[in-house]
């Protein structure tokens, strides 16, 4: 049977951001550091914070939420209720009941971003350090002797950033909230424009007229 492809359309608005370090010849000429090369360095730092920032807010402005242990809204989160392993097995069953797949370029599992706060709950949680421990596998063990868990039990693979959102006394008793992404295959998308991609352009002395 022939059926119809539909299509949705997407609007989008298109912003441009960017940050200007400027310098006097007498810098450039006579810097003992290579100092276009560390101010390169920086804006390079600066322009990939800036484009995760943005797709963190993106992320964190959905309305498929789970809040932690008991609570039912970001308010009545108290400082107990932390971060663990029961808490990403129920949402990825949240996922899997609505046919959400694991990522499959990140190890076919679904993929988890949190906050080093939230990380050191899970380094704390038994249910986690426990299963590797009790594990055999030289490749499963050694997650415990890593900076930070890679590949958690049951299918997850997780990543921190100190650019987690944070609700700062959001919660129970002016309780952090830490936010922490659960996300499968096709979770988001990033376009990427050719006509001006995210780039360092360093302009030559004389340039800026009365500025140069």
């Amino acid at each position: 049977e022939a059926i119809e492809a539909t299509w949705t359309e997407v609007a989008a608005t298109v912003s441009q951001y960017g940050q200007v370090i400027l310098y006097s010849d007498v810098v450039d000429t006579q810097a003992l550091d290579d100092w276009t090369g560390e101010a390169t360095e920086n804006l390079s730092e600066a322009m990939t914070d800036a484009l995760d920032l943005l797709t963190r807010d993106v992320l964190v402005a959905g309305t498929n939420v789970q809040f932690a242990s008991t609570a039912g809204s970001r308010a009545q989160i108290g400082s107990g209720m932390r971060l663990n392993l029961a808490e990403l097995r129920e949402a990825k069953r949240t996922l899997k009941r609505n046919n959400v797949k694991p990522i499959r370029k990140e190890g076919a599992k679904f993929v988890v971003l949190t906050h080093p706060d939230s990380m050191y709950d899970l380094e704390s949680d038994s249910n986690i350090t426990n299963i590797f421990k009790d594990v055999t596998l030289a490749d499963a063990n050694k997650e415990l002797f890593a900076v930070s868990f890679k590949d958690l039990p049951l299918g997850f693979r997780i990543y921190e950033s100190t650019n987690n959102r944070v609700f700062v006394d959001a919660g129970l008793s002016n309780a952090d909230v830490h936010v922490t992404h659960i996300l499968g295959e096709g979770a988001y998308g990033v376009v990427d424009y050719e006509a001006l991609p995210a780039r360092v352009i360093r302009k030559p002395r004389g340039s800026g007229r009365a500025t140069g």
